[in-house]
């Protein structure tokens, strides 16, 4: 199982596509194998004047297309159609998995995201740190009392310290979530800090004064681009 089957993993070529970035590949139980790949994910992109997605979706039935939709001039309909055949490929996957009875049951079960993300946040815990591990274990405690006359107890306990320390922790990564993602538009650069070869003048400028601006108090954290840090891609 590719651990990330994104559109920027793949590799199209004359006769057939190929993935790449198969480190950390790890084999799943069955029972934790149903899943949504990345690639066939859908979050809306086109929005209404009010916010709202230009498409009705729910992952499950056919999307229909606006009303307006003859309206459009080219350029929004070009977008549209793109939209639209983004979610109309999640709901084939959606679709496909409800025909296999094993994995059905498995789309209406709450917990069962959270334990198919449980092996890789496992494995991720020392390169990327424990936060995404205690985040799946978190989650899966909250609903799993919710329903124990079904499933029985936990197998595993949190202590309200442990919860406390964790929520702490939660509300300082959203900062720094948020400064990172404020600061690689500022810089014109990746989140892990990427720049296009025509904006490294301007990237390199930009960041002594970033640098200085930076608090790490409300920002959740240090600077995140320096020299000798770690990132994901060695470019």
């Amino acid at each position: 199982m590719v651990p990330k089957l994104t559109a920027e993993n793949s590799v199209l070529r004359m006769k057939d596509p190929c993935f790449i970035d198969w480190q950390g590949t790890s084999v799943l139980p069955q029972a934790l194998q149903w899943c949504v790949p990345h690639l066939a994910e859908y979050q809306p992109r086109f929005l209404q004047a009010d916010g709202q997605p230009v498409l009705d979706v729910n992952g499950f039935e056919e999307v229909p297309w606006p009303a307006d939709f003859d309206q459009l001039d080219p350029s929004q309909q070009e977008i549209v159609r793109a939209e639209h055949r983004i979610a109309t490929r999640n709901v084939r996957w959606n679709q496909l998995f409800l025909t296999v009875s094993k994995y059905a049951f498995l789309v209406a079960w709450p917990i069962q995201i959270y334990l198919h993300l449980l092996t890789q946040g496992i494995l991720r815990a020392t390169a990327d740190g424990p936060h995404t591990l205690r985040y799946l274990l978190v989650q899966i405690k909250e609903i799993w009392d919710e329903d124990l006359s079904e499933l029985g107890p936990c197998p595993y306990t949190i202590e309200p310290d442990e919860l406390r320390r964790y929520q702490e922790e939660q509300e300082r990564l959203e900062r720094f979530d948020d400064a990172l993602s404020r600061l690689s538009i500022q810089l014109r650069c990746t989140r892990d800090g990427c720049v296009d070869p025509e904006d490294y003048e301007f990237s390199l400028h930009e960041l002594a004064r970033a640098r200085l601006e930076w608090d790490e108090v409300s920002c959740g954290g240090p600077f995140p681009f320096e020299d000798g840090r770690w990132g994901q891609f060695l470019r």
